[in-house]
């Protein structure tokens, strides 16, 4: 579950469990850090890390879809019918 935050003058989104509504990081985009302009800052405990190399062929790919600022609604205000300004 994701929740979109625009405050202290930046976006980012907020990643939380599906379970049980905990908080596991933030996906922050627009920094133009990374090729695909988004950096990811994710609680190690809320991550499953494997042994298993990448392929060489693999690329990195954007996670989060393309939306205009003026455009960007919580995906939880979505669900309970409320927009940012409420």
């Amino acid at each position: 579950v994701t929740q979109t935050d625009c405050s202290l003058g930046m976006t980012r989104v907020e990643i939380m469990c599906a379970g049980c509504g905990g908080h596991l990081g933030h996906v922050f985009e627009g920094e133009r850090f990374t090729p695909t302009n988004e950096r990811h800052c994710v609680n190690s405990l809320s991550v499953k890390y494997v042994d298993t190399p990448l392929p060489d062929s693999s690329i990195e790919t954007k996670v989060l879809p393309e939306i205009k600022p003026s455009e960007a609604v919580s995906i939880l205000a979505a669900l309970l019918g409320k927009n940012r300004e409420s």
